[in-house]
This record gives C-alpha cells, sequence and structure tokens, in this order.
C-alpha cells in the first residue's frame, strides 16, 4: 500500500514511518523544512517538502504521491514549552488540528485516497464526570479550564470533522487517540519521546 504520512519527522511519525516501512508499505512523508529530507530517507520514507498550513503544496504533494492512505500526523511541538500558557503554546499545533485537517482531508479525497487517519489525543481532554477510566466514546470536557480551552476546540474540531472523509462510497476514516507515556528523550538531546505513545483508543 502506498501510504503519504503528513509530519513524518514529528514526534509520532519518526516511530510510525519506519513501522510502516517494515510492514511492506511504501511511505512517502512531509517535512516542512527541507534540511529535513534526509531524515526522512534514513526512516525509509519518500521525502516531499510541505508545510500542512500551505493548501497549495499539501495538495500538490498528496497528488503527485497517489497514496492509498494518507495518515495525518501534523503537530508543532517544538514551541510547546511554556504550559503556563497551554493555548499559546499549542497555537500551531491547534491550527494543524483544524485548517490544517481540513487542507489534508481535501487533497486526500481528490487524489483518490480511500483511507484517511488523524492522530488525536486523551488524558485531560474527558470530561471530569463519571469514572476516572474513560474510553473512546466517552465524552470530552464541555468546559474546560480557560487556558485550554482553544485546545480542546480544535482536538474536539478534528475528531469530528475527520469522518467527512466517509461520505463518498469506499471510503475510510479512523482516529488514533494516543496517551502520551513519556517525556522528552533527555539522553539522546533530541525531540523525540523515549518510547511511541499508547494507543488508547480509536473513535
Amino acid at each position: 500500500m502506498r501510504i503519504f504520512v503528513a509530519g513524518a519527522t514529528g514526534a509520532v511519525g519518526q516511530y510510525l514511518v519506519p513501522a510502516l516501512v517494515a510492514a511492506g508499505h511504501s511511505v512517502i512523508g512531509t517535512t516542512r523544512s527541507a534540511a529535513k529530507t534526509d531524515l526522512v530517507r534514513r526512516l525509509g520514507a519518500e521525502p516531499v517538502v510541505a508545510d500542512g498550513l500551505d493548501a497549495d503544496s499539501m495538495r500538490a504533494a498528496v497528488i503527485a504521491a497517489k497514496p492509498n492512505a494518507v495518515i495525518h500526523q501534523m503537530t508543532d511541538l517544538a514551541a510547546a514549552t511554556d504550559l503556563r500558557h497551554f493555548d499559546r503554546a499549542f497555537k500551531r499545533t491547534n491550527e494543524l488540528r483544524t485548517r490544517g485537517t481540513d487542507i489534508l482531508l481535501n487533497a486526500a479525497r481528490e487524489a483518490g485516497a480511500k483511507r484517511f487517519i488523524a492522530q488525536s489525543f486523551c488524558g485531560w481532554t474527558f470530561s471530569r464526570a463519571g469514572g476516572t477510566v474513560k474510553i473512546e466514546t466517552d465524552e470530552l470536557d464541555s468546559n474546560p479550564p480557560r487556558e485550554l480551552r482553544r485546545t480542546l476546540e480544535a482536538i474536539r474540531y478534528l475528531e469530528q470533522n475527520h469522518h467527512r472523509f466517509d461520505e463518498a462510497g469506499g471510503h475510510r476514516a479512523a482516529l488514533w487517540i494516543l496517551l502520551w507515556t513519556r517525556h522528552r528523550h533527555a539522553l539522546a538531546g533530541d525531540d523525540r519521546p523515549a518510547a511511541p505513545p499508547a494507543c488508547a483508543g480509536d473513535r
């Protein structure tokens, strides 16, 4: 299968791409920076430079790739250091979860892809009502703290809108809900998590 991974050099993408290649898939991976194309190659994918918030560049990249499946792994976690101002720190990631999702969905549909998979997140996002153990069908928090509202709105948008890919016959959409279990890899001195995040469910 030809798989287009948007965000191949991100915290999750760096683990996902080699796993897909090892499973026998042909992978095309995006990066915003031409300086990271060698990293994409080392991961085993064919690199392409495209900005997830630039509709023209992403559309051209997806159409040229002619993928069977498109996977949305786009985040910008490098700037997410000031968690006291959470929404400000995740501003670009939230744009990628909203406008970036729309751009990638439209490009995937136009390219003729049959599957679309997007990354979401769980943990603090769930409603505080009910038990402490949550599953993928539980409601998201309807009244989060003020500093988390825009981020939760972006997550909610992604989860509600990725299913638009199902509208055309034969198309399938899925959502990976990820729970971070490790912090940055301090010993390696890079931005990769010490282990891939755990998949907590699928909406």
